[in-house]
């Protein structure tokens, strides 16, 4: 994670084996999002998360598409809009 462009942590995930590449891709998203919330003393407003996942964007855009972690990516950045 970058916090003015400065490497601040970096973390890995060690994941299922029965876990697919878009599940993959939707916890690559998850996981920084919780991350947020443990920088202290920051202030920003903006976030950047980066991926190439077509499928986690187009899903994260279709609000009839449910699966857990589409669910939980959802609930991440509405609980992060609601303390800012």
């Amino acid at each position: 994670m970058f916090v003015d462009r400065v490497l601040k942590s970096q973390c890995k995930y060690k994941l299922q084996n029965c876990c697919s590449n878009n599940q993959a891709k939707q916890i690559a998203v998850l996981k920084p999002l919780k991350e947020l919330t443990s920088l202290s003393g920051h202030n920003e407003k903006t976030v950047a998360i980066y991926t190439n996942s077509k499928v986690t964007l187009t899903s994260l855009r279709n609000s009839s598409i449910r699966s857990p972690l589409i669910l939980e990516i959802r609930n991440e950045v509405l609980q992060l809009m609601i303390q800012i």
